[in-house]
């Protein structure tokens, strides 16, 4: 479902050009249908729990390109190939930081 809100929110975006508003959508739906997820997740109901499943992929995907596309119009006279690749590559490095912090807090090693 996330390859059919993609292309969907992009197009709404590239038009209205309502980057912040369109993230406030999604990440609230997103979180939304998270909820649901947890809620109808514990009583094993296969329907539900792939319809949740689907919703939460159709609002959480579009997301990224969204952020890209904001940090794009936030950093405007800067060229949008080293906005975006600076913005992409802090990303990588926060992720990298919370896996290493987190495996660093365990009580046990953690090897390869």
């Amino acid at each position: 479902m996330g390859m059919i809100g993609s292309p969907m929110w992009g197009i709404y975006v590239g038009r209205t050009k309502k980057y912040r508003q369109s993230l406030l959508i999604l990440a609230s739906l997103s979180t939304l249908m998270l909820s649901v997820l947890l809620v109808v997740g514990p009583y094993g109901n296969v329907q539900l729990t792939g319809l949740g499943i689907c919703l939460y992929g159709f609002f959480t995907t579009p997301m990224l390109p969204v952020i890209f596309e904001l940090c794009c119009e936030i950093t405007f006279p800067v060229a949008e190939e080293n906005a975006g690749g600076l913005t992409y590559t802090m990303t990588q490095a926060m992720g990298v930081a919370g896996v290493k912090n987190y495996f660093y807090d365990q009580s046990f090693k953690f090897s390869i």
